[in-house]
């Protein structure tokens, strides 16, 4: 019995001593890059903007007014604030001030054009809902069974997949009008595609899985893939090949997803912390359940789930975005940075107050310090 009981209270210790070492123990180095101003996302009457998606060189931000009422959409900026829609979601906004996004009743695709006083609506395309667009005026989907579409300047609708197998999942397109996707076939290998619509895959040693979510100028691609059985977040570029940053993780847990690229080879996005416990959670759910049926299902109701967390990768080296926090900041966390621009700005999603609100980073340069 004393045993059981001695079994009992150290299952109980584990979460607790998993909290300490995974959560509070973090890998901040002892000077950081820069300092970055922190601003939330609300108009003038604390409305939060809560999922901000895309922000220019410029610094005009678009994105969802709301997570959980998809729907209404917003653009931003420092000038004239805040201007908001219904049934319009609006996805990306290039240096031009064309803004892609979809009508979610309609199930239609809208283009819009940011004017001085008001932002005017110059096209629709059925059956099209666009994750991306680029400075020459293209915009590209991913969705409806793996129609990869490209709705260029004119009004052109391109399927990419049209008499081809196997289809392409597009991710991202650049300046130059050159888009990166995941080719569906078993390997899932990643493919180029130029702007005169010649396709070229490129097959990675050992890599399996492809997911590239980004591209840039320099036709360096950022995403997510297998590699030795281990899902890592990885960089890519002709010139250097792949590197992987963060630490490899289960395939079928939260691990780092990239979310934005710039031409200066920033990459940001949301870190996962759950997929650090769940192995160790499935051997003490196999000991609880030696011990107890009571212990069993304590452990499985109460084990902890934390946050994700939003990063910054330059240079070789990875950064959580809140450690870039002052002490006396209203912010609780920072948990997914969702675009950056050539100017280094961050837009993403945090948390003050226990109420989700988009943020915008803005650089420092001008502190040469590190702190």
């Amino acid at each position: 019995m004393k045993r059981k009981i001695l079994a009992a209270v150290l299952l109980l210790a584990i979460p607790l001593g998993l909290w300490i070492f995974f959560i509070r123990q973090d890998d901040r180095p002892e000077k950081l890059p820069r300092r970055y101003g922190i601003e939330a996302l609300r108009d003038g009457d604390g409305t939060a903007y809560v999922f901000p998606r895309s922000i220019n060189s410029q610094g005009q931000v678009v994105g969802l007014r709301s997570i959980s009422s998809p729907g209404s959409g917003f653009y931003w900026n420092r000038e004239t604030g805040f201007r908001s829609w219904e049934n319009f979601e609006a996805f990306a906004i290039n240096d031009h001030g064309q803004i892609d996004g979809r009508d979610p009743k309609r199930t239609e695709g809208v283009r819009m054009m940011v004017g001085a006083t008001e932002t005017i609506e110059i096209a629709r395309q059925v059956r099209f809902a666009p994750s991306e667009n680029n400075n020459l005026g293209e915009s590209i989907s991913e969705h409806f069974l793996l129609r990869s579409q490209i709705w260029d300047a004119t009004g052109n609708l391109i399927d990419i997949n049209a008499g081809r197998e196997p289809k392409i999942k597009l991710g991202s397109i650049n300046d130059h009008g050159i888009a990166v996707g995941t080719l569906a076939s078993p390997e899932q290998t990643m493919i180029l595609r130029d702007q005169g619509g010649s396709i070229r895959e490129i097959k990675l040693s050992g890599v399996t899985s492809v997911r590239p979510t980004q591209i840039n100028n320099r036709g360096q691609v950022a995403g997510g893939c297998i590699y030795r059985r281990k899902g890592n977040a990885f960089i890519w570029s002709q010139k250097d090949g792949i590197t992987f940053y963060g630490e490899p993780h289960r395939p079928d847990t939260s691990g780092y997803h990239a979310w934005g690229l710039n031409d200066s080879g920033q990459v940001v996005g949301e870190r996962g912390i759950q997929y650090k416990l769940n192995g160790i959670h499935q051997v003490l759910l196999k000991s609880g359940r030696a011990i107890s049926s009571g212990l069993n299902r304590w452990l499985y109701s109460n084990w902890p789930t934390f946050p994700s967390s939003a990063f910054l990768w330059e240079n070789d080296v990875l950064y959580d975005l809140n450690w870039f926090l002052p002490e006396d900041s209203e912010w609780e966390r920072l948990e997914a940075a969702t675009d950056i621009n050539n100017r280094g700005e961050i837009v993403g999603v945090g948390v003050i107050e226990g109420e989700k609100v988009g943020f915008l980073m803005t650089p420092d340069e001008g502190d040469e310090t590190n702190y």
